[in-house]
C-alpha cells in the first residue's frame, strides 16, 4: 500500500505562553483534512491532507498512530490509516484496512477499537486488517457522540457529546453501550477529538462560541472542560480529532484480548 502523498507543510506559528503540564509531549489535533502538530517547544506546525481525518487513535503497546478518514462523505465507508513521521518530518498516511461504515471517535480497550457512529456504538476487532469484524453492540441513546477516552487504571470509557448548547461528558458501558451522564462541559462545541493521557482526559474543541480549535481537559469527575491552548484561531466547523504522543507507561489491559478485560458496569 503506498503512502499518501500530496501533504503541504503551511506554516509554523510559535505560541507565545508555553504550558507547564507536559511539557514534552507531541499534540496532534485535526480539523477535517488539516493535522496540527504542536512540538514539545509548544510550536505549531500544519500539514494539509487530501483526505478528511474524523478519529486519531495512539496503541499505546506498539506507538503506531492509527487514524479514521472517509473521502466519499456521509454513509461512505471508512479507511483506517497508520500515520508516518508524526512526530518529526512531513506526516504521511499508509492504508491499513477499510470499515463498512463512518466512526466520529475511536479508542482502544484491550486488542479491539470501539467507535461511536452517530450514537451506534461498535466493537472494531481489526487483528486482520484485511478482514476488519464490526460488532454492534448497542445505543448509547446519545445521537452526537464525539470524543472518546478509555482510562486503563480506572477501566472507565468516558464519551463526549455535542448536544449543545451545554455540550456532556459520558461515562459509557463498553458490553451494553449503556451512557450514564457525568455532567456538563460548560462551552457549546462543533466537534470533539478526544484521549486519555496519563491521568487526565484531553481534547480537542471546536470552540462554538470562538470558532477557535483548542486543546483542553476535561475534568471526569464534574464533565467541566478546561481550555489548555488555541491552536488555530477561527478554525472551520469540522470534524475534529485528537491524539498525544508518548503515552506515559504501559498498559497491562492491552495484552488482553477483545471483551477479556473487566469493565465496570453502569
Amino acid at each position: 500500500m503506498k503512502p499518501l502523498a500530496n501533504l503541504t507543510t503551511l506554516c509554523t506559528i510559535i505560541i507565545a505562553t508555553a504550558v507547564a503540564a507536559h511539557a514534552e509531549t507531541v499534540y496532534l489535533a485535526s480539523s477535517f483534512e488539516t493535522l496540527y502538530r504542536v512540538t514539545p517547544e509548544r510550536e505549531i506546525e500544519i500539514f494539509d491532507f487530501d483526505v478528511k481525518l474524523r478519529a486519531m487513535h495512539r496503541d499505546t503497546s506498539t506507538g503506531d498512530i492509527f487514524v479514521l478518514a472517509d473521502e466519499g462523505g456521509a454513509g461512505a465507508p471508512a479507511t483506517v490509516y497508520t500515520m508516518n513521521n508524526p512526530v518529526s518530518g512531513t506526516p504521511t498516511l499508509t492504508e491499513y484496512s477499510v470499515l463498512s461504515r463512518q466512526y466520529g471517535s475511536v479508542t482502544r480497550i484491550g486488542t479491539c477499537f470501539f467507535g461511536f457512529s452517530s450514537g451506534a456504538f461498535y466493537e472494531i476487532d481489526l487483528a486482520d486488517p484485511t478482514n476488519p469484524i464490526e460488532t454492534y453492540i448497542g445505543s448509547t441513546g446519545v445521537d452526537n457522540t464525539a470524543g472518546a477516552a478509555y482510562d486503563p487504571d480506572s477501566d472507565t470509557l468516558y464519551m463526549v457529546s455535542y448536544d449543545g448548547p451545554n455540550d456532556r461528558l459520558y461515562i459509557v458501558d463498553p458490553a451494553t453501550a449503556d451512557a450514564t451522564l457525568v455532567g456538563h462541559l460548560g462551552i457549546n462545541g462543533y466537534d470533539y477529538g478526544a484521549e486519555w493521557f496519563g491521568d487526565e482526559m484531553f481534547v480537542a474543541a471546536q470552540n462554538g462560541s470562538t470558532g477557535n480549535l483548542e486543546i483542553g481537559t476535561v475534568d471526569v469527575a464534574s464533565g467541566l472542560y478546561s481550555s489548555m491552548m488555541t491552536i488555530a484561531d477561527g478554525a472551520a466547523y469540522t470534524a475534529t480529532a485528537l491524539t498525544i504522543i508518548p503515552e506515559p507507561g504501559t498498559a497491562g489491559l492491552l495484552l488482553l484480548g477483545c471483551f477479556g478485560v473487566l469493565r465496570r458496569r453502569s
